[in-house]
């Protein structure tokens, strides 16, 4: 029996205002382990290109939409079947009138320094790179 590996693209939203980053909340926690918190974002579906999947995800997640937006920080993950390689994207919100979708719960805007208190070591050092 033969698995076949997947291959997967991620956009994330490091969504910085007033010195705070947005983060999310799931509803249902990772299969992963890696929490419950989050940054808006996800994957790229085909031929979208990776800022117009930012841009969808943030609105889809968020109910924002994004005055800037600049590639800062990439990130590679290998689990047993799945590679994953994140782009991470500093940017700025036109306005912070967060309407979150159905996939989060809450959501709050954390300083750099507190982003150990929501997210996993491997996430928090991935985010410090983009701010």
């Amino acid at each position: 029996m033969s698995s076949q590996a997947l291959f997967h693209v991620t956009v994330k939203a490091v969504i910085i205002h007033e010195g705070k980053i947005l983060l999310l909340k799931k509803v249902q926690p990772s299969a992963d382990g890696l929490g419950v918190w989050e940054l808006p974002g996800g994957g790229m579906e085909y031929k979208e290109g990776p800022e117009n999947a930012l841009i969808r995800e943030v609105r889809e997640e968020t109910g924002l939409e994004l005055a800037s937006l600049h590639i800062a920080a990439t990130f590679h993950v290998v689990r047993s079947n799945l590679e994953i390689v994140g782009l991470n994207y500093r940017c700025t919100p036109v306005d912070v009138a967060v309407k979150l979708s159905d996939e989060h719960e809450t959501y709050c805007w954390v300083r750099p320094d507190e982003l150990d208190q929501y997210v996993s070591p491997k996430i928090y050092h991935d985010i410090l790179k983009s701010v």
